[in-house]
């Protein structure tokens, strides 16, 4: 071979070697991969903060990286140590919390592009004519009842009117007062009312029809009428009421990260206390509903870790609460442990004095027993979830007033959903 075509053939060599040196770093250690996970879940939170959603994904992709890393270095090992576990579990923590952040300011992200959205907008400028409209065919009615017996009125007209009250009597308006359908009423003052909120709806009525919408299944219309309520101008009793509401709407519309956010804050010590629920509320009963609510998210969200501890925290709050016994239930089957999770509901069912909830409950046991790699957890059913949690509410406030304006609320809502959220529907296209 020449000379010359000897160097040219060994130079080369001599290239591609220093080459394939140079672009393979050494294997990272663990003390390396757990500061690079830390540092990515750190990128991660500050992007939450800047609501940088691209900037936050980046970050837990780095961090998840280093977690497989880390965990391919611990499997390697044929001994591996306490401090190799620890360590290893301390960058698998830094990768959950940093993917927790990307999800959660995906979310904030999308609901911020919904909010300033021209559909929003249209939205709030079309419901004007409709609720209008509707509010006053119920202020013909309570004309209507002012000038007979109601209870002599065509049955469509007797809805309405009742309807008519209980809207008046939500908004807080003092022709209702505390009237009964049959009793003493002002209708001519509850017809007026309705006439003036047909021109400025009050904060109220928004969290009235966000509810009606709920509970019939309308979960997109839903969310485009609980935006349209501004919380400052609730009452203060009325505030966790509304968080509760919010956070449910912002579940069943996807936003599972925002609603656990959201119901967090009504965890804080004293919230509960300082009068954001009306009074006749009872406390423990509703902190053990926050918290199952809260338990029920991260059933949905694979966190059962999560979930564990917000069973905790409701059953020290409301030990014999059917719901804490029930989602026990669900634990052992998430658990793989099908045969105990199906004989704990069972015996739930067969306890519990509500015979809506016993058939539901005796429903997914026998899914359980069947076929349960493929049935469901209740809690999967948005609609199950949002009638669980009011039937809860209205059997813990017992026979008193509380559960009694509770039920006619619920009531109200149901009846109402068939009405005005039928024309407000079509704005949104909900089904």
């Amino acid at each position: 071979m020449p000379r010359q075509k000897l160097r040219t053939v060994v130079c080369g060599f001599v290239v591609c070697l220093v080459a394939a040196g140079c672009g393979s770093d050494p294997p990272k250690t663990l003390p390396e991969l757990k500061t690079d996970a830390q540092a990515a879940a750190d990128k991660a939170k500050s992007a939450l903060g800047a609501k940088d959603a691209a900037a936050a994904e980046e970050a837990a992709v780095a961090a998840e990286e280093a977690a497989r890393q880390a965990g391919e270095i611990v499997k390697a090992i044929a001994q591996p140590t306490d401090a190799d576990r620890l360590a290893l579990r301390d960058v698998q923590e830094s990768a959950r919390q940093a993917r927790h952040c990307a999800v959660l300011t995906a979310e904030i992200k999308r609901l911020d592009d919904f909010r300033s959205g021209w559909k929003l907008a249209l939205y709030k400028k079309a419901r004007g004519g409709a609720l209008s409209g509707s509010l006053l065919a119920l202020s013909f009615a309570a004309d209507e009842a002012g000038k007979t017996k109601p209870g002599t009125l065509p049955d469509e007209t007797q809805k309405r009117a009742q309807l008519a009250l209980e809207l008046v009597q939500y908004a807080g308006y003092s022709s209702a007062g505390k009237a009964t359908f049959d009793g003493p009423t002002d209708w001519p003052g509850i017809s007026a009312d309705l006439k003036k909120m047909s021109d400025q709806p009050p904060a109220r009525l928004s969290v009235f029809l966000s509810f009606a919408a709920l509970l019939g299944g309308q979960y997109s219309l839903a969310l485009y009428e609980i935006e349209c309520v501004d919380p400052a101008a609730l009452p203060k009793e009325d505030q966790g009421a509304y968080a509760l509401l919010h956070a449910m709407i912002l579940y069943v519309n996807d936003y599972p990260h925002l609603a656990v956010q959201e119901l967090e804050t009504l965890t804080v010590s004293g919230r509960g206390a300082a009068g954001l629920f009306p009074p006749g509320i009872f406390e423990p009963e509703v902190r053990a509903g926050i918290h199952m609510l809260l338990a029920a998210f991260a059933f949905r969200m694979n966190d059962y870790a999560r979930a564990d501890q917000e069973l905790v925290h409701a059953i020290q709050a409301s030990p014999n609460n059917p719901m804490c016994v029930y989602m026990t239930g669900e634990k052992l089957a998430a658990d793989g442990q099908y045969v105990k999770a199906a004989e704990s509901l069972e015996q739930e069912a067969q306890g519990t004095k509500s015979e809506w909830f016993a058939g539901k409950v005796m429903e997914r046991a026998r899914g359980i027993r069947d076929n349960p790699a493929k049935t469901q957890p209740l809690f999967y059913d948005y609609g199950f979830l949002t009638e669980c949690a009011v039937h809860y509410a209205i059997e813990e406030a017992g026979q008193s007033e509380l559960s009694k304006d509770l039920q006619a609320k619920a009531d109200a809502a149901r009846t109402f959903s068939g009405d005005l959220l039928s024309k407000l529907s079509a704005l949104v296209g909900d089904d």
